[in-house]
């Protein structure tokens, strides 16, 4: 390797890279299943060396969890390689531009995925908590969701171990869960880690 020059970045000459760069977009074509690079690992690798990248994904997969997988890799856009080459012009437009361009049959795929995390959501509203947790048991729920042991809670809020057992015990109750991870889970999914809460 001659000096200053840098190895192929996991699949990619430094020359592709440094065009992804320059233009910040990236075309990505899906071979097929048995291809080990196809949307959404080639996608998250290529976003992995060039964050800021625009990547439009060209398969021939309609497949749900392919769609949803390369979207949350970070596809910009995803499209059919069967399209008409004036739709896959147009998307790659779309895409430098700044856009999302989804073929239709991928569009429904990801507004079916958005209504059911939509509901799940709601599901979760509903499923507030009746008893709300006092604002001690919040500050011990938080420090049990840093990882800290009952005594490191202790120490931390200025309290006995056997008191901080008992406020672990109302906050496992009242969350409706049996151990400490289950609790953490659910103060998550709850938001009741944010701030102000």
């Amino acid at each position: 390797m001659r000096g200053g020059e840098q190895p192929e970045a996991e699949g990619w000459s430094q020359t592709e890279v440094n065009s992804i760069r320059r233009t910040n977009w990236a075309s990505l074509l899906a071979k097929g299943k048995a291809c080990c690079e196809c949307g959404e690992p080639a996608t998250r690798r290529l976003r992995g060396l060039v964050p800021e990248a625009r990547v439009l994904v060209l398969t021939t997969f309609e497949d749900d969890d392919e769609v949803l997988a390369a979207i949350e890799a970070g596809a910009a856009g995803y499209m059919l390689k069967a399209s008409p080459a004036e739709k896959l012009v147009e998307a790659i437009c779309t895409v430098m531009r700044g856009g999302s361009p989804l073929e239709p049959s991928v569009a429904s795929k990801v507004m079916a995925e958005l209504a059911r995390l939509s509901r799940r959501q709601s599901e979760e509203r509903c499923q507030r908590l009746a008893d709300p947790l006092s604002a001690r048991e919040l500050e011990v729920l938080r420090a049990l969701c840093e990882g800290l042991s009952n005594k490191e809670i202790a120490g931390k809020l200025g309290l006995t171990e056997g008191t901080v057992k008992n406020h672990m015990t109302q906050v496992l109750s009242k969350l409706g869960v049996l151990d400490r991870t289950q609790a953490a889970l659910r103060a998550h999914a709850l938001g009741l880690l944010k701030p102000g809460v």
